[in-house]
């Protein structure tokens, strides 16, 4: 499936485990990338891995048709693979990076509802900060 994709000229994105299968069956060997480390993917890609000097330790890395991140580069992956697909300009890619990326890491909100009823008491939980602007 993923050489079909590949020779479809076909984006393929792999993150965290995903970038060590695509080690092991050699699809790394060609193009820059990432994962959970050098170690693991030596250890999964074993004799079939031969682009040691191709690895980055990088959140994502984009190189020809292949995305490929560790398990905690969500963010930079999927802002890879937007550009990638090129599925807006790169300014609002950007953009929506940023926001996601400097904002909740900067000001502490999370991802999750910002008044989320208790399941106990059916009361609303007090606003804990303020909630993030509509990305663009």
């Amino acid at each position: 499936m993923v050489q079909e994709a590949l020779d479809k000229d076909k984006p393929v994105g792999a993150i965290c485990n995903g970038a060590s299968f695509l080690c092991a069956h050699g699809f790394l060997n060609n193009v820059k990338h990432t994962g959970n480390g050098l170690d693991q993917l030596k250890q999964w890609g074993g004799e079939r891995y031969t682009n040691e000097t191709g690895y980055v330790n990088a959140q994502a890395v984009s190189d020809k048709n292949i995305v490929t991140a560790n398990g905690v580069g969500h963010l930079e992956f999927t802002r890879e693979m937007l550009s990638l697909l090129k599925a807006n300009t790169s300014e609002k890619i950007a953009a929506w990076y940023d926001f996601y990326k400097k904002y909740f890491t900067l000001t502490g909100v999370s991802y999750e509802r910002v008044s989320a009823p208790d399941k106990n008491s059916g009361e609303e939980h007090p606003n804990p900060g303020p909630q993030p602007e509509p990305h663009p």
